[in-house]
């Protein structure tokens, strides 16, 4: 049996994330810390993990320390607000989830 549901239906998350986090995968995390934070690990993990399930170097060859960091759901949106071309994106976050800009 998983320690994961996720990784019970088939999600490879807990395969990388102790290799990004230190979130070890060999024991149980109450409460779960990838829970919490889901889209923003969710993240890395898809711009640094390529296809054969080993961690591409991207994370280390960066040259901005920081440049991943918690940034609100509101507070993206007012960025994208600034982009014309994106007036779509920003309709959906505010009609599909009650996003507005801060």
């Amino acid at each position: 049996m998983e320690r994961c549901t996720l990784t019970f239906i088939g999600v490879r998350n807990w395969e990388q994330l102790p290799r990004l986090f230190a979130w070890p995968s060999d024991r149980d995390h109450v409460p779960c810390p990838f829970a919490a934070v889901y889209l923003l690990a969710r993240n890395p993990l898809t711009a640094t993990v390529v296809p054969s399930g080993e961690v591409d170097s991207a994370v280390g060859a960066c040259l901005l320390p920081g440049l991943l960091r918690r940034v609100s759901r509101q507070r993206l949106a007012g960025f994208i607000t600034q982009a014309p071309e994106l007036t779509w994106l920003v309709d959906g976050l505010r009609e599909n989830y009650g996003i507005v800009a801060d």
